[in-house]
């Protein structure tokens, strides 16, 4: 009994740890590690049932199924597509459905159950453990609910993750191939994917670590398939004039916001005592980014039906293995052509997403005159409330009236606070003793009437 009461106080520590800062999520992961021996212990019986409950599950099943379902509740929102799912299907879904919204610690979870699943195999544990199958199923599980529970932004982050630990893990051999100092760009990326796609390729199994980053980098080539589809159907209706504005349109994932790409990561000088220098060597961050965007797109139907794409992706695999000053050239062109083809894709994506007012932000930052009204009427809460923010600092009276007339047409898409942080951040002093300014701007009265909708 005791065992259970271990478990329970260690899901319990796993439930209230503080949000750890980025890159420093040793403590999730220690708890984490502990969970799975606790999970792995055979239970006395007691509160989780005897080894096995009436033939059906076993208590260390039962253990497994909690963790899962605790980092799953750990990680849902309110704002996740299965909750907007549900949303939509039942109109008296109430929020209290939702979990934390915690995204670092179900990051970190899932980090260490990849490494745990990618550093151990079925040949290496007694007969009749099954601890390897089981950290792997329980990996697949939490990797295939992420897109629900989370969203676009979990799926690249996994990948991101991933990507890193089998770089970082690398053999001695293969670690100087892809950090040495004397080898360029172009063949360390090429280096990094052929030994993320070697990885995959060797590992036949299902149960295998490396089997849930293949089904990460399918979902997310299949998902850039559907939006780009979505946009060339519209675009056709809109060029046969089928197109109506009262017809209730679906709208492409965000995948194309937080995918990796090349220019992420990328260090062309570092200061030090206030002199630029050059890096010695490229920074592991770039590799990675720059190897993730090759190896998603490439389970593109959209990129791969391309001729060049997949030409070059094919050359620029197939002269890795023998990299030299001869094949460098191949292999850097290869690249240049695969990023054109791929930041092509991107643009369309990213143009279709400013134009129905998704990423308004970014938008403003281009060019401010572009934002039209039905744009801002579109926007999400909290591109909304960045541009609010933007505009009322570059004093920007045009964009100011469009979200005040969006606010004034429906008071429900109000961007209300989201705590008292953000509506302490966002106040509004009229002047330097607090009495009201005799002449304020038309700019000063629509960001006014703006935080009072609020």
């Amino acid at each position: 009994l005791r065992m259970a009461e271990n478990f329970d106080d260690k899901v319990h520590q796993l439930l209230n740890i503080p949000r750890p800062k980025p890159g420093n999520e040793q403590d999730v992961k220690e708890v984490v590690k502990a969970l799975v021996d606790l999970c792995e212990e055979e239970n006395v019986p007691g509160k989780y049932g005897n080894a096995v409950d009436n033939g059906t599950m076993s208590a260390i099943q039962r253990k497994w199924i909690r963790l899962l379902l605790s980092l799953l509740y750990k990680r849902f929102h309110n704002l996740s597509p299965e909750q907007k799912e549900l949303a939509a299907t039942h109109h008296e879904a109430s929020s209290s459905t939702c979990g934390d919204g915690e995204r670092l610690i179900f990051y970190a979870a899932i980090q260490t159950l990849f490494e745990i699943a990618a550093s151990s195999s079925p040949t290496t544990e007694k007969v009749g453990n099954d601890r390897h199958g089981r950290v792997n199923k329980a990996l697949q599980v939490l990797t295939q609910l992420s897109p629900h529970v989370g969203g676009s932004r979990d799926v690249c982050y996994l990948i991101g993750q991933f990507v890193t630990h089998i770089l970082q893990s690398a053999k001695h051999h293969e670690s100087i191939l892809l950090h040495g100092n004397e080898t360029s760009e172009s063949i360390k990326i090429a280096r990094a994917v052929d030994l993320v796609e070697s990885k995959i390729s060797s590992s036949s199994a299902s149960d295998n670590a490396f089997s849930s980053l293949a089904w990460l980098l399918d979902f997310a080539g299949d998902q850039l398939d559907e939006d780009l589809k979505l946009i060339q159907e519209e675009e056709k209706k809109q060029g046969d004039g089928q197109m109506s504005a009262t017809i209730e349109r679906a709208f492409p994932s965000t995948l194309h916001v937080f995918i990796p790409h090349n220019k992420r990561g990328r260090c062309t000088k570092k200061k030090i005592s206030g002199v630029a220098t050059a890096p010695s060597s490229m920074p592991t961050r770039h590799v990675v980014n720059a190897a993730c965007e090759i190896l998603i797109w490439s389970r593109s139907m959209a990129a791969r039906k391309n001729g060049a794409f997949s030409k070059s992706y094919e050359k620029f695999r197939g002269t890795v293995t023998y990299a030299n000053a001869s094949t460098k050239e191949i292999i850097k062109s290869a690249l240049m052509t695969m990023q054109t083809i791929i930041r092509k894709l991107r643009q369309k994506l990213n143009n279709y997403a400013r134009n129905k007012g998704f990423m308004l932000t970014d938008l403003f930052v281009m060019d401010p005159s572009r934002i039209e009204l039905k744009q801002v009427l579109l926007g999400k809460i909290g591109d909304l409330t960045k541009l609010t923010a933007l505009a009322s600092k570059k004093m920007s009276t045009n964009v100011l009236r469009m979200i005040h007339a969006r606010f004034a047409s429906d008071p429900r898409k109000v961007t209300k606070f989201q705590s008292i942080g953000d509506f302490i951040h966002a106040w509004l002093v009229t002047s330097k003793t607090g009495e009201a300014i005799g002449n304020p701007s038309e700019a000063e009265e629509l960001e006014r009437s703006i935080q009072v909708a609020r």
